[in-house]
């Protein structure tokens, strides 16, 4: 089941619904908690989220200190800190379940490890 509550069964691609729009297909962290966030959402009425996400290092994030023009926490090394940012996790959300719009924030926390992933 997708959040746009349409069913896509892969398994005999020959049957797949042209029909059937994908909504999203955004960062697997966004993957994961979207459908978790629209089954609280229809049962229940968030008022306000905060999604904090801690996952390993990635190959785009820098491996030593560098001066960095558009963020301060580009441009520190994720070997030895633990800088939070966000991932437009919130933005891609908000286009998904539209009655979110601007009630969620992410924060997310890179941390020094080769892998791990954890969402609260």
């Amino acid at each position: 089941m997708m959040v746009n509550d349409k069913v896509c069964d892969m398994t005999e691609p020959q049957k797949y619904d042209k029909s059937i729009m994908i909504v999203s297909n955004a960062s697997s962290t966004t993957n994961c908690i979207v459908p978790l966030v629209k089954v609280i959402n229809d049962n229940y009425y968030i008022t306000e989220r905060l999604v904090v996400i801690v996952h390993a290092i990635t190959a785009t994030q820098k491996s030593v200190d560098v001066p960095s023009g558009k963020l301060r926490s580009d441009g520190h090394r994720d070997a030895q800190n633990i800088v939070p940012a966000s991932i437009g996790l919130s933005k891609a959300m908000d286009k998904v379940i539209l009655e979110l719009n601007c009630k969620l924030i992410d924060m997310v926390f890179p941390v020094p490890t080769s892998n791990v992933s954890a969402m609260d």
